[in-house]
């Protein structure tokens, strides 16, 4: 996909000095806006940002930088993230897109699941997600989803009834579902308050979100 990316589009990074980078946001995001008014036609895509993942190859003299911090950093990366979607947004907004527009922002995870011990760190997948259209009332979910909720709540809030094969549940209609991390070679799976830690060759294991074990694990069988 990549590849082929490529052939077609020529989208080549004006910035880009380190090898295993990528296209810096702004490139991205304007890429992005040339596609959008390049038709007329509904589209759908998904836009993956990189200017926050090593090596932090973005352009120089865009932010102000936190000067306790190498230029090149986790934390510079990330206020010049902010502000490259930022000014996405306003173009955004300047456009017209919302008028018949979704947009929908998303992490995967924090900078923090590589930190400690823990075989996952649960608490550190708990992201962000946004979803912003012109007619949608202002809520708050609190409960327990992950990115298979996406697609079914992208579906009702673009008034589409169709039936897809999906682990995921509509979040205008249900505020809680379950979430699965891998991690580190190993396997979790959320419910409310709970989860289960699944390790090859390992009993399974039952925790709340503090990392204290449940007395579920007495009932739980070895593994095959």
């Amino acid at each position: 996909m990549i590849e082929g990316y490529r052939k077609v589009s020529k989208f080549r990074s004006k910035y880009q000095k380190d090898p295993l980078g990528g296209v810096s946001d702004e490139e991205l995001y304007k890429k992005v806006d040339e596609v959008l008014n390049g038709t007329e036609k509904s589209l759908f895509l998904v836009i993956f940002t990189l200017s926050s993942h090593k090596p932090f190859d973005y352009p120089d003299g865009k932010i102000e930088y936190y000067k306790e911090k190498p230029i090149k950093s986790f934390a510079n990366s990330i206020k010049y993230a902010d502000d490259a979607l930022h000014k996405f947004y306003k173009t955004l907004q300047k456009r017209g897109f919302f008028n018949d527009g979704l947009l929908v922002i998303v992490a995967d995870h924090n900078a923090h699941i590589f930190w400690g011990t823990k075989k996952i760190p649960v608490k550190e997948f708990r992201i962000p997600a946004l979803f912003i259209a012109k007619d949608l009332k202002p809520r708050i979910i609190n409960g327990v989803t992950h990115q298979i909720d996406i697609a079914p709540t992208l579906l009702d809030i673009a008034g589409l009834n169709i039936s897809v094969p999906t682990m995921g549940v509509d979040l205008t209609k249900k505020g809680n579902s379950k979430a699965l991390i891998f991690h580190r070679g190993a396997y979790a799976y959320l419910k409310d308050n709970l989860f289960v830690l699944y390790q090859q060759n390992q009993k399974p294991l039952v925790y709340n979100l503090n990392y204290q074990p449940q007395e579920y694990n007495q009932t739980l069988v070895e593994p095959l």
